[in-house]
């Protein structure tokens, strides 16, 4: 199950580590929990993946982020913009354990976002 939340301008996604939805090969690099957020108009080469240091990157859609979605609880056109995004900013953290909680690991990722933007 994915944890979604919702704000005016991006979605945050949190994959869970539990989740193995596609094969191991689409899931390197991933064994830590991760939120990410579609981008639009990001162009960083043709490497997968583009490391912004601290946790954070930038993805290309694969597999792996994809199978986040979920068309019970998303439109049709939610579903499908999600794999027509340019790249996702993808947020690589530890699960959250005292004295870290969800809320300060979710804040640094909207410090992210609102970085990168």
């Amino acid at each position: 199950m994915e944890l979604k939340e919702r704000n005016d301008e991006f979605t945050i996604i949190t994959m869970p580590p539990e989740q193995k939805p596609t094969p191991t090969r689409e899931r390197e690099g991933y064994a830590r929990q991760c939120m990410f957020s579609g981008l639009l108009g990001v162009e960083v080469g043709d490497d997968p993946e583009a490391d912004l240091g601290n946790g954070f990157s930038l993805v290309k859609p694969n597999k792996f982020l994809l199978s986040a979605r979920e068309k019970d609880s998303m439109t049709g056109k939610e579903f499908a913009d999600a794999a027509a995004v340019s790249r996702y900013l993808v947020y690589k953290h530890e699960p959250p354990a005292p004295p870290t909680t969800y809320e300060e690991i979710k804040a640094i990722f909207q410090c992210g976002i609102l970085g990168y933007k």
